[in-house]
């Protein structure tokens, strides 16, 4: 699967193959998504001999993504931003509030032009989802966007998206700042779902191997995790390995098997929802 160059309609000429890999386009791939290359399928095939299991860690990590929306919606969560989102495809947030609660906004935020240039043209069908150019690592640009701010209703709880992102905020800029930066912007009632490489039960030897692919991967262990969200009530069953989060809740999508996960791999990314306890509540 994948498109090849002479698909792209002129709405997307900033975004053509230029033999260049885009981990954007590489997760879509390794998700069963069309948005991709030849460039990010060789990338991707590469991946999964360094590291056996990564195509289903891929997979596990993005119906995490999936049931933490459809907990937060039956929390009353209505509206959502997806920070870090990559491309709006194969199980995405806007697809999945659609099923149970059209005309939700949903809002990504991704800091790479063409991921946002190429979001675009995926949601351009649809009214409720948008997608804007903005950075975690300062999250006032991120909720102070004006696109994000004409569709979200700031003073009403928001559910808040960080799939496997936050651990690529490395500890000298401050991960503490950008989480409490996003706390500082939420209403009461909202919702933070992080999923994050955690390094509990992985070895040295794993850790190695991973950031020999991904030299920017800042895993850190679950009490750092934790102490990172420590503004948040956490929502139970607290920080677990992803497929064992609410296992419970619908996915929202099927995805193919997939490679299966090797060994310890099988609990490198763990998730967790927290949320922002409203005045007067116990």
């Amino acid at each position: 699967m994948g498109m090849s160059s002479d698909k792209f309609s002129d709405a997307m000429l900033p975004w053509r193959d230029r033999g260049e890999p885009s981990m954007a386009r590489v997760y879509n791939w390794l998700l069963g998504g069309e948005f991709n290359f030849d460039c990010d399928r060789d990338r991707a095939n590469v991946l999964m001999k360094k590291i056996p299991g990564v195509r289903r860690m891929v997979r596990r990590n993005r119906e995490f993504l999936g049931r933490s929306v459809h907990l937060m919606m039956r929390r009353g969560i209505r509206q959502f931003v997806d920070i870090g989102s990559g491309l709006p495809d194969q199980g995405a947030t806007h697809e999945i509030t659609q099923k149970t609660h059209p005309g939700i906004p949903v809002v990504y935020v991704d800091r790479d032009p063409e991921v946002v240039e190429c979001g675009r043209f995926i949601i351009r069908k649809d009214e409720t989802a948008a997608i804007v150019q903005a950075d975690l690592a300062s999250p006032e640009s991120v909720f102070e966007h004006p696109e994000l701010v004409n569709r979200v209703d700031s003073g009403r709880p928001i559910g808040v998206l960080l799939g496997a992102v936050l651990h690529f905020i490395r500890d000298d800029e401050d991960a503490g700042r950008v989480v409490h930066g996003i706390r500082r912007a939420l209403a009461p009632g909202s919702h933070l779902s992080v999923s994050h490489a955690v390094t509990d039960a992985v070895s040295r030897k794993m850790l190695d191997r991973i950031r020999d692919v991904d030299a920017a991967l800042t895993p850190r262990s679950s009490s750092q995790v934790l102490s990172l969200l420590s503004e948040f009530e956490v929502v139970p069953p607290g920080l677990v390995p992803v497929h064992c989060w609410h296992s419970e809740v619908p996915v929202g999508m099927e995805y193919p098997q997939g490679d299966d996960p090797v060994g310890e791999l099988e609990n490198l990314i763990h998730g967790i929802v927290c949320c922002l306890r409203r005045s007067g509540t116990t």
